[in-house]
């Protein structure tokens, strides 16, 4: 599963509306392309960026109060939680929007995985049949 966001303008309705994004002149400030193992850096000069207090996200300076890019979150689109924050930041305009790949994690389809757990009881429990699985473990003869 993917989802793509795509920012396309709409000259009758909110015309210029993600121009902050998408124009050349104003997207570096306003736009942070996230990376897997690399941290959290935007600006037209590179000089901001984002570091965790807690669980809060923070945009820093990096010209300011000894804040160096060491100081900053490396990002990793495996960790969901870490994904679920960075893209809550897209509601608050003191942050940059976030782009690029929030979350990466690839895992078996709903039926493989169905297929795979009706292979395990196989091989562990046997094939087994209809009737014994129709009477159950408690039952008695009359």
């Amino acid at each position: 599963f993917s989802f793509v966001e795509v920012y396309t303008n709409c000259v009758i309705f909110n015309d210029g509306c993600f121009n902050p994004y998408t124009d050349k002149l104003t997207n570096a400030e306003n736009v942070i392309y996230v990376e897997h193992g690399k941290p959290m850096v935007y600006g037209a000069n590179q000089d901001k960026g984002i570091k965790l207090n807690g669980y809060t996200p923070e945009v820093v300076d990096l010209n300011k109060n000894g804040n160096s890019i060491d100081d900053l979150l490396i990002y990793n689109e495996k960790d969901s939680y870490l994904a679920g924050i960075i893209s809550n930041t897209t509601l608050d305009e003191r942050f940059p929007r976030p782009m690029g790949i929030l979350l990466d994690i690839r895992k078996d389809s709903y039926d493989q995985r169905v297929n795979d757990q009706i292979a395990y009881e196989k091989e562990t429990k046997g094939e087994g049949s209809l009737q014994d699985l129709m009477r159950g473990s408690n039952y008695w003869t009359v």
